[in-house]
């Protein structure tokens, strides 16, 4: 935790808001490689897709079918959540919407929504579905579920593949991270220090800020990693609904940041 930190830190104060995009690029390639190769050799490893889903045996209505193992699971309550989950995730997740703001084009919007929902279909098929679905088959008993999709690369993939996957898995996390203290950074320091505190301030102290936040985030959030290991998920169900709140009540007062197409 503490070398991912160092390098996220080193990265964002060295290369800004331009050198996140293209490591994301970079790292969101690697992970869709990884994950095509993976389902490649879960599909061989299972003699057919078919095969990975029948392989469940008992537990196939479980974690395979309509209406699943709690008979709630509806098929037109499985895609309507799945559509609320991809959507919801544009409007609340700072790694997404800051890129959204940059765009200045409305097909240039178009094309990324289109990019964003077809490669986050093609995540959860290839990623969510075959590995989690393959991993009970393979490790029917395991205590920790968070080890699943690890020791399934290793189980079904050549050594030097399955270590590509564990470096995908530092890729998607480091990606995540530089997004999300660059946004933070951001707002604490020019829509709240600079914004209403000090409108004189110089960019230079604007960017020397950034970097004290920044570096005070990352030491607080391994302090909240070591001490509370399952702190993020009630953190990241009150962050969404504080992010959905944000997003469709703006700030009457506030100044708009659209471009100007975005505006009625």
């Amino acid at each position: 935790m503490v070398i991912i930190a160092i390098v996220v830190l080193v990265h964002i104060m060295t290369t800004g808001i331009r050198g996140i995009a293209w490591l994301d690029t970079f790292n969101g390639t690697l992970i869709l490689v990884i994950l095509a190769i993976f389902s490649g050799h879960i599909i061989r490893s299972a003699g057919g897709v078919m095969n990975v889903f029948a392989g469940l045996g008992d537990l196939q209505g479980t974690h395979a079918t309509i209406p699943g193992g709690l008979g709630i699971f509806t098929l037109l309550q499985t895609l309507v959540f799945g559509v609320v989950l991809v959507s919801g995730t544009a409007v609340v997740s700072p790694a997404v919407w800051v890129r959204m703001y940059a765009i200045r084009e409305k097909q240039d919007l178009f094309r990324v929504a289109v990019a964003f929902l077809v490669l986050m279909t093609l995540i959860h098929v290839f990623g969510t579905s075959l590995i989690g679905t393959y991993s009970w088959v393979v490790f029917p008993d395991i205590e920790n579920p968070d080890f699943l999709s690890s020791l399934l690369a290793f189980e079904v993939m050549p050594y030097f593949a399955a270590s590509l996957f564990l470096v995908a898995v530092l890729a998607a996390i480091i990606s995540t991270t530089d997004s999300y203290l660059h946004i933070l950074a951001v707002i604490v320091v020019r829509d709240l220090v600079r914004s209403v505190f000090a409108p004189e301030m110089k960019k230079s102290q604007e960017l020397k800020l950034n970097d004290v936040v920044m570096t005070l985030a990352a030491g607080m959030s391994l302090v909240l990693a070591k001490l509370y290991p399952g702190f993020i998920t009630p953190l990241a169900g009150v962050l969404t609904l504080l992010g959905i709140r944000l997003h469709l009540l703006p700030d009457p007062f506030s100044r708009p940041c659209f471009p100007d197409w975005w505006l009625p």
